[in-house]
């Protein structure tokens, strides 16, 4: 019987952001891998980090925009609970 890992409760991005640190710090490279079957070996190699760093940038933008539009609808539905009470 295999046991199951417990749930990591750090956050995703955060650890893709340590792990992309990790990789500048040591030199690695990020990698894409794409079949092609024109290229010599059958498949293109790139460089992920830009592209990487733009999705998280667009991810922690979206959380900022999911954050500030749920506190409006919070609050607009607190002041249209006070105003139906009030009537």
């Amino acid at each position: 019987m295999s046991k199951k890992k417990e749930p990591d409760n750090t956050d995703r991005l955060i650890r893709l952001e340590q792990l992309l640190e990790k990789n500048d710090r040591r030199g690695s490279r990020l990698s894409w891998i794409r079949w092609n079957p024109n290229s010599k070996y059958g498949y293109e190699i790139d460089d992920a980090r830009e592209e990487i760093r733009w999705m998280v940038y667009e991810i922690k933008k979206l959380r900022e925009e999911n954050a500030e539009l749920k506190s409006f609808v919070d609050n607009f539905r607190e002041a249209m609970e006070e105003q139906l009470g009030e009537n």
